[in-house]
């Protein structure tokens, strides 16, 4: 698999290391419960490693009101990044304390799994709460396009959640997407910042990183920390 040139080898040892340890650990596709751990950003390494490893299809981080072309793209994600933007982003810190929103985490099951509803969009892709916050035609049309699905009909939501970091101010939506029955599993996440300089403080974050650290300055603004477009297209063969 190509590397992107900008991650360092202790990047590359960490991430590695992680690894070694938890492939002793055989893993089942994770449960629901899992993923509301994981993407409330409290999750054991164990967990977080299954729910990184079972998205092997498009992964695309939205800030609200950009489309996705213009977004953060990656193929793969990895646990130091995870771990990384748990620490930096204060979402883990603001679980930890009781002070996030579980406003939605739910199995999508039967006729709800549809993406669009009597030629409309599904009222599950958007926020239940911000009305900034939605999966939009073009975000699904894009990854639609990445991941060579003829229609955007074709799609399942198989699951959806939905949170309030309210010590950061970030409110978010994630939506895992199959096309088929048993296709790939795609993750569009889309998100928005209700405090400006929390934005300007992970902006500043980066920077310093792009100075000491650039392979992780470059993974965290794949994940949106920083904002500004970061693309990475990795083979997803071996």
């Amino acid at each position: 698999m190509p590397k992107n040139d900008d991650q360092s080898p202790v990047y590359e040892a960490l991430n590695a290391s992680f690894h070694v340890y938890l492939s002793k650990a055989k893993m089942t596709t994770p449960t629901l419960a899992q993923y509301n751990c994981f993407h409330s950003m409290l999750c054991m390494p164990s967990a977080a490693k299954a729910c990184c490893d079972s998205f092997d299809g498009e992964i695309v981080f939205i800030p609200a009101g950009t489309a996705a072309a213009d977004s953060d793209v990656t193929a793969k994600l990895h646990l130091i990044t995870y771990y990384l933007l748990c620490a930096l982003s204060g979402t883990t810190l603001c679980t930890q304390r009781g002070l996030t929103d579980f406003v939605d985490f739910r199995l999508v099951e039967g006729k709800d799994q549809a993406v669009l509803v009597k030629g409309q969009l599904s009222p599950l892709l958007s926020s239940a709460r911000n009305s900034n916050i939605s999966v939009s035609l073009e975000a699904l049309q894009y990854v639609a396009k990445q991941a060579n699905v003829d229609a955007i009909s074709q799609f399942r939501i198989v699951r959806r959640f939905e949170y309030d970091f309210r010590i950061p101010g970030i409110d978010v939506i994630m939506i895992h997407l199959q096309s088929g029955e048993n296709g790939p599993l795609h993750l569009i996440e889309v998100y928005e910042f209700r405090r400006p300089w929390v934005r300007k403080l992970a902006s500043a974050i980066i920077a310093v990183f792009d100075f000491v650290w650039p392979g992780i300055a470059f993974m965290l603004k794949l994940v949106g920390l920083g904002g500004g477009k970061q693309i990475q297209r990795e083979s997803k063969k071996a």
